[in-house]
């Protein structure tokens, strides 16, 4: 829980994982906060990670538990590859959360729930997290910056990370693949499954400057030094 973990060592991947863990997987669900987020149809699939680890952070942060709805798809999934017709983020990865919400069969909003940001809703028991929620708290930066007190020291760099390391874990359909491939360029360490790390940069080129700072390529190695 959220006291248990403030008494592990923060630089710990094992205990961000754990306490992650616990906090997505309640004993009830039934009297569980709830944030809930819909997979917005503009994002692709940097923009929806990132988003993603942004609504979890902001979801820890009020003592909620980051639930998907699983009735809206996800437009970027082949339904080739996913098991019984699950066209969300569990398609290929784990379940984020031992609880589940489905919106109408439309993907229509439950007028029953409000909005993230509607202030008078802050003590509802479930909350929707969807695209108005989505683009909002992106432009205006809300939350960005919010931590618990046990990773504050630490920053938002290495929570960040280790939010999306849990959110991303593979399915096993998945990580058969990405071993294969790997296996295919003669990765280093893909015989014992004691994959090298890698440190993966995503350099935009194209509208991004509309909605974020330039930053030279050479920050962005210094960065990566760093985090290595």
């Amino acid at each position: 829980d959220r006291d248990s973990w403030s008494r592990l060592d923060p630089a710990s991947h094992s205990a961000a994982a754990d306490f992650l863990q616990s906090h997505q997987f309640p004993n009830s669900c039934d009297n569980s906060r709830q944030l809930v987020y819909t997979f917005s149809q503009g994002f692709g699939m940097g923009a929806q990670a990132h988003m993603l680890s942004l609504a979890m952070s902001i979801a820890i942060v009020t003592n909620r538990v980051l639930v998907v709805d699983q009735a809206v798809d996800w437009w970027m999934l082949d339904s080739s590859l996913c098991q019984d017709g699950d066209l969300t983020w569990t398609c290929l990865f784990k379940p984020i959360s031992g609880c589940t919400y489905h919106s109408g069969s439309n993907g229509s909003r439950e007028q029953e729930y409000r909005s993230f940001l509607n202030r008078d809703a802050k003590d509802d028991r479930v909350l929707l997290f969807g695209w108005e929620e989505q683009t909002y708290i992106l432009k205006s930066g809300l939350f960005r910056g919010d931590l618990l007190k046990p990773v504050q020291s630490r920053g938002v760099l290495w929570w960040r990370s280790h939010v999306l390391r849990w959110l991303m874990r593979p399915k096993s359909w998945l990580e058969t693949r990405i071993h294969s491939i790997q296996k295919r360029l003669n990765w280093p360490g893909v015989g014992d499954r004691e994959v090298a790390p890698v440190i993966g940069m995503h350099i935009r080129h194209g509208d991004k400057l509309l909605e974020a700072n330039h930053h030279s390529v050479s920050t962005a190695l210094d960065a990566a030094k760093w985090i290595a």
